[in-house]
């Protein structure tokens, strides 16, 4: 049985958005609207799973909080 399709999304229902983005070799995590993150180089290559409301942005490595912006 095939899986059912998936219903379109109302946009206005979507409070936070998480995802996971690889850091580049200079230490940039780049985000929609040319936003960008600055790290250390020695963690480029490293994933970082990125947690995203209205209000803020939480970046995570390996589990731990490393930067929050509004």
């Amino acid at each position: 049985m095939l899986p059912s399709p998936r219903l379109p999304v109302d946009a206005s229902h979507i409070r936070a958005v998480e995802f996971e983005v690889v850091i580049s070799p200079i230490g940039r995590l780049c985000l929609p609207n040319n936003q960008q993150l600055k790290f250390p180089t020695a963690l480029g290559g490293r994933t970082a799973t990125v947690w995203a409301d209205e209000r803020s942005i939480h970046v995570f490595i390996d589990v731990e909080l490393a930067r929050t912006r509004a």
